[in-house]
């Protein structure tokens, strides 16, 4: 019989044995991981557009900077992969990103305040934020509607496109209304519930501020969004516990607010409506005042 001793040795060398064979397996599938989603793919240019698609669904709802620092990180690690040229895109719409962001601050930090840019100038009732893009280097942004948003929402998105055509000559903004982010504060019996949400999801609770109820077919002819795509959005309200779908087409908004902040008391000044809004941010396409396309 062996000592006790002799079998822990060859235990404990099997066991390094295993963990050595294991981190070879991962580091193996670390460098290779690039060429398996390849694989996968079919070729690298069908690889390099499927990123491509998924780089910007993150772009356009990315939370601050230190992902977009991420995701330069990770370009740069698959540019030395496959090469810059098939991602030469994409290094674009990150430049975009990081020029939006250059903008939005110029706007409202101005080098003076009585620059023809200076958004401060028109007393908006919330921010506004653009993520401005050049459709030849991004995937197509193109759905089968465009919402209508709030008149409330188009007149501060116009106030945007006026500083931008001042910052920018002969150029211009076109919204694309159904992508960005909408941060809200909803404000119901003294209770506070701040969310993110997306424009569609922020147009439809904003109607029920005047309207407590509301059939499918009359929002959805209100919003120019198609019924059934409507209830997708109703729902994510229905989840939060603020509306309720009382008939099979009829929608009413509930005056509980579940979650929120209790006992919140408004500012005396604050001349806003229940629905408080900032836009950060909303997608622009930029182009010449001609319609053409810059590239």
């Amino acid at each position: 019989l062996r000592s006790k001793t002799i079998l822990d040795e060859e235990f404990a060398s099997l066991k390094n044995c295993e963990q050595n064979h294991c981190r070879l397996i991962n580091n193996s599938y670390s460098c290779d991981v690039v060429a398996l989603l390849i694989d996968v793919c079919g070729s690298r240019e069908l690889f390099a557009h499927e990123y491509k698609v998924l780089l910007a669904d993150r772009l356009l709802v990315m939370e601050n900077m230190n992902i977009f620092s991420r995701e330069e990180k990770y370009l740069k690690l698959i540019e030395s992969r496959i090469g810059g040229s098939l991602l030469s895109s994409c290094s674009m719409m990150l430049k975009d990103i990081d020029s939006s962001k250059n903008i939005n601050q110029y706007f409202y930090y101005p080098p003076s305040p009585l620059d023809a840019f200076n958004i401060c100038r028109y007393n908006l009732l919330f921010t506004v934020k653009g993520i401005i893009i050049c459709d030849y280097y991004w995937p197509k942004l193109e759905d089968d509607f465009i919402v209508k948003l709030p008149d409330v929402f188009l007149a501060h998105l116009n106030v945007y496109k006026k500083c931008y055509e001042a910052y920018k000559v002969n150029r211009t903004l076109i919204w694309n209304p159904n992508v960005g982010k909408v941060k809200m504060d909803i404000i119901i019996n003294k209770k506070c519930l701040s969310i993110t949400v997306s424009p569609i999801q922020a147009t439809v609770l904003w109607h029920f501020q005047n309207q407590e109820e509301w059939t499918i077919d009359d929002l959805s002819t209100k919003m120019n969004v198609p019924s059934k795509k409507l209830i997708v959005f109703i729902g994510f309200w229905i989840n939060k516990g603020l509306l309720k779908r009382q008939q099979y087409d009829t929608v009413i908004l509930l005056k509980n607010l579940p979650g929120g902040t209790p006992d919140y008391v408004p500012d005396e000044n604050d001349v806003r409506s229940p629905l408080n809004y900032v836009f950060d941010e909303n997608v622009g396409i930029t182009r010449r005042n001609d319609d053409d396309f810059i590239l």
